[in-house]
């Protein structure tokens, strides 16, 4: 630290953080013994504050490889101190959940994604105290879409009915197929059917459930 001395004043010039001493000292005269006294300072960092706003969309519904950008983003204060970065990151409770990469978030799997909000200090400035705010990832519900019914006479045995689904090819949990008539016929695992009596033929499609849907 620095002083600004003057007659009556003595002026603090902090130049970082610590103990400041000040000592004060008075030359002897023909009527007065030299005298001197002094006094310490305690110097502390500024501190600044991060303020991170809920997100704009709370509630995000899970597909694979899917990502969002956070927003609104964290400010800091005061306004001097915008010149150290925020640094976000997936909250290490939740980093299966999702993963931070800048300002991106990229959804693993469903649950509570918790993001956080950090801004070092320097000589001057504290770090601030941590900022989070979570997203909600809900499971995404697939849609299965039957391909056209094929027509159907006793005896067949090669003809298929499939179904697609929303889930991307990359994402895909197998579909599996069954049949609620079997007396009028089978199908197989692969949706092949086996029409074995004249009559209604009804086939059920089956998407398991994985992580995420």
């Amino acid at each position: 630290c620095n002083f600004n001395v003057t007659s009556r004043n003595v002026t603090l010039q902090p130049s970082q953080e610590g103990s400041c001493t000040l000592t004060v000292s008075q030359a002897a005269n023909g009527v007065y013994l030299a005298g001197e006294d002094t006094q310490s300072v305690v110097i502390s960092k500024r501190s600044q504050t991060l303020t991170f706003p809920t997100q704009t969309t709370a509630q995000q519904v899970y597909a694979l490889k899917r990502t969002f950008n956070i927003a609104p983003l964290a400010t800091n204060a005061p306004e001097d101190s915008v010149n150290r970065p925020i640094a976000y990151s997936a909250s290490p409770a939740t980093a299966l959940v999702c993963s931070v990469n800048g300002t991106t978030v990229t959804l693993l799997k469903a649950g509570i994604c918790t993001i956080t909000a950090d801004q070092q200090g320097n000589t001057e400035y504290a770090a601030a105290r941590q900022a989070t705010q979570s997203v909600t990832i809900t499971e995404a519900l697939p849609v299965l879409t039957w391909g056209a019914a094929p027509a159907l006479v006793v005896g067949d045995t090669a003809k298929s009915l499939t179904a697609t689904s929303s889930i991307t090819a990359e994402d895909i949990h197998l579909i599996s197929y069954s049949s609620a008539s079997p007396e009028q016929c089978t199908v197989s695992a692969s949706g092949v059917i086996n029409a074995l009596k004249e009559g209604e033929c009804t086939i059920h499609a089956n998407q398991p459930a994985k992580s995420g849907y």
